[in-house]
């Protein structure tokens, strides 16, 4: 399990500005035949997380303890569950999450292109202006191969300094 970055709470919301600082703690599980059992990460970081109507954002830049250093990660959450998350920089991928949905783009490693599809299983989101929580269980595949189930948790505080 790893865990970094741990921030001082200020008293300001998303709610108050459309915009703040926040501490986002991201827990990830992995199911891969590749190895037996699970593999489990946490990540503590900060970030922003923002509203704009009923739309909330999540970014939050990645370090190495990820191994995606140099990426940028947007979260974005709509109405009906809808949550589709993009990373920039070193490894590039959009990925769409809606619940009982499956969905394809393209994965850039490299400038290698790949194709990436997500099915969601379920999607949970309990955020609210001051933060909250976003669950989300799926299986990926890249070009048509499964390679594994997956679920994260993101747990979210507004109102910190970075």
């Amino acid at each position: 399990m790893i865990k970094a970055n741990i921030a001082r709470r200020r008293n300001r919301s998303a709610k108050e500005d459309g915009y703040g600082n926040a501490l986002i703690s991201i827990r990830g599980k992995q199911y891969s035949p590749d190895f037996d059992g699970s593999e489990q990460i946490e990540i503590i970081t900060t970030g922003q997380y923002t509203k704009r109507g009923d739309m909330y954002t999540i970014s939050y830049d990645e370090s190495e303890l990820t191994g995606t250093e140099g990426t940028q990660t947007t979260i974005l959450v709509e109405p009906g569950n809808r949550v589709t998350l993009t990373r920039i920089g070193c490894s590039s991928a959009s990925m769409v999450f809606e619940q009982g949905k499956r969905n394809s783009g393209l994965y850039h490693v490299d400038e290698h292109p790949m194709t990436l599809t997500v099915d969601a299983f379920k999607v949970v989101n309990r955020l609210t202006d001051e933060g909250g929580t976003l669950f989300v269980d799926y299986q990926i595949e890249l070009n048509s191969q499964f390679m594994s189930k997956n679920n994260i948790l993101i747990k979210i505080r507004g109102g910190v300094e970075q």
